[in-house]
């Protein structure tokens, strides 16, 4: 799966590159949004921009007329969807938190690696887990069922290791998006630097 822009690989072209655009502004509180600057930060031709748009306005997204400017209706029912699609961080940590609760002696999980950082555009790029348990806590077969199923959900390839701490996860998973989920407040995620 592409984490870089999944929008636009579900639709791909001027389409997705617009509605991603337009998913993104309206994650960041905003209600209006100028064509001109918009298409050019979505590598679309303005009167493509507004021909998108303007489809958006009959799923309600938007409001008629579409012109140098797209107001978006804030209250839509489809937003949350498509900012959700836009950004894939939230749902990636929820699953790693209800795998991790699957299987108990696991404390804390680490992940790096493209899927990890957002930047994956293809299946071969992977994510790197490293399952944070007590020694010889975590089976062979259970580490290996669980990369399967997070292949099969993320829809990119994974890699699942078993380290005792963070020191050791952080030797070995890459640097590129590595972080912590920890368990500490009931699997609330929290970033953590590099040990």
């Amino acid at each position: 799966m592409n984490y870089d822009n999944p929008i636009a690989t579900l639709f791909p072209g001027a389409a997705g590159r617009t509605v991603a655009e337009l998913a993104r502004r309206h994650a960041l509180g905003e209600n209006v949004v100028e064509v001109k600057a918009a298409a050019g930060t979505a590598a679309v031709v303005p009167d493509q921009f507004v021909k998108v748009a303007t489809r958006l306005a009959l799923m309600g997204l938007v409001r008629f007329p579409v012109t140098e400017q797209v107001r978006l209706v804030r209250e839509n029912i489809m937003w949350p969807a498509l900012n959700d699609l836009a950004d894939t961080q939230f749902r990636l940590d929820a699953l790693l938190r209800d795998v991790a609760a699957t299987c108990p002696p696991v404390t804390r999980i680490a992940v790096a690696g493209p899927v990890a950082a957002g930047t994956a555009r293809t299946f071969p790029e992977r994510l790197e887990v490293a399952l944070i348990a007590p020694a010889d806590a975590v089976s062979d077969e259970q580490r290996e069922e669980i990369a399967e199923h997070l292949s099969r959900a993320l829809g990119n390839a994974c890699v699942v290791t078993v380290a005792q701490d963070e020191h050791e996860a952080a030797q070995l998973l890459a640097d590129e998006g590595f972080r912590v989920i920890s368990s500490a407040t009931g699997w609330a995620t929290r970033l953590s630097a590099r040990p």
